[in-house]
C-alpha cells in the first residue's frame, strides 16, 4: 500500500517537469474551443473530426496540423500520429518535404516573443530557411490563420494578443467592427446627400 501511495505522488510530482516541447497535452470532452471558429470557417474541418483530434492535442497543435496538412496534401490522420508519436512541429514539416518558410509572416518591425527571433533571422537572411521550435510553429499558424480569418494585418493581430485579447476576442472584434461599421458608412453617406 505505502508503495502505490509513494508511486502515486511521484507521478504527480514528476508529470509536469516530464513535459518537452514537443509533448502532447491530453484533453478529453472540450467543452469549448478557444479556436473553434477557425475550424469550419478557416480550415473546413468538421466538428467530430475537431473533437477527436483535440482529444489528443492541444488546440494550438491541432491547428498547426490541419494548416500543414492544407498545404502538404498530407493526410491528417497521419500528421496527428506523427505528433502523438513525439516528433517535433519541424520534424514533421520536413517529413511532408516543406520548409520553414510556410510559416513566415511579414511584420513590418519586431515583434518580440515568440516571434522575434524567426524574424530577426528571416530579415538578415531572406533567402534561408530556419528551424523554429514547437512554439514558434504554433505562434506563426495561429498568427497567419488569425490574419487571414480576420483580414487584419499580422501586426495588429499581434498588438491584439500583447494587449490580452483572446483569439475568440480578436474574431469577435472582427465581426463586430465589419457589422458595426459598414452600415453607419453607408447611413453618412446618405445623410450627406440628403
Amino acid at each position: 500500500m505505502k508503495f502505490l501511495i509513494a508511486l502515486s505522488i511521484a507521478a504527480c510530482v514528476l508529470a509536469p517537469s516530464a513535459s518537452a516541447d514537443t509533448s502532447v497535452d491530453v484533453r478529453v470532452g472540450t467543452a469549448g474551443f478557444e479556436f473553434g471558429f477557425l475550424y469550419s470557417d478557416y480550415y473546413d474541418a468538421n466538428e467530430r473530426v475537431v473533437r477527436e483530434h483535440t482529444e489528443w492535442l492541444s488546440e494550438s497543435d491541432f491547428v498547426v496540423a490541419l494548416h500543414l496538412a492544407r498545404l502538404s496534401g498530407r493526410d491528417l490522420d497521419l500528421l496527428v500520429e506523427w505528433r502523438r508519436g513525439g516528433r517535433s512541429w519541424s520534424d514533421i514539416t520536413q517529413r511532408c518535404e516543406l520548409t520553414a518558410d510556410v510559416y513566415r509572416v511579414d511584420l513590418p518591425r519586431d515583434p518580440g516573443p515568440p516571434y522575434g527571433r524567426a524574424w530577426g533571422y528571416w530579415k538578415k537572411h531572406p533567402k534561408k530557411s530556419i528551424e523554429l521550435s514547437d512554439e514558434e510553429i504554433r505562434a506563426f499558424v495561429v498568427l497567419k490563420a488569425m490574419s487571414d480569418f480576420t483580414r487584419k494585418p499580422a501586426a495588429e493581430i499581434v498588438r491584439l494578443q500583447n494587449a490580452g485579447w483572446t483569439p475568440r476576442k480578436i474574431a469577435n472584434g472582427k465581426v463586430a467592427h465589419e457589422d458595426a461599421a459598414a452600415p453607419s458608412r453607408g447611413q453618412g453617406k446618405k445623410n450627406k446627400k440628403k
